[in-house]
């Protein structure tokens, strides 16, 4: 799972679970803004992440849930 290798949802709660825009997630780890974008928004329709501006996401109950490498690990594959 791409955001489990990106370590998104641990990149999302850094902060204290500030939003943070889809560049800073991009720098943060690594990834090519333009498919992390994508990515992001796949993943809010999903309901994984919320979209709380244009460009703009941050936590939700699921993701804060998949940091635990146990959630994520089952989750994935």
């Amino acid at each position: 799972m791409i955001a489990r290798d990106l370590k998104l949802f641990a990149r999302l709660d850094e902060d204290r679970g500030s939003d943070k825009t889809a560049s800073q997630l991009a720098e943060m780890t690594g990834a090519d803004p333009v498919l992390l974008s994508r990515l992001l928004k796949h993943m809010t329709a999903m309901r994984m992440i919320k979209e709380a501006g244009p460009d703009i996401y941050g936590s939700t109950r699921l993701s804060k849930a998949l940091v635990d490498p146990k959630m994520i690990d089952g989750f994935a594959n």
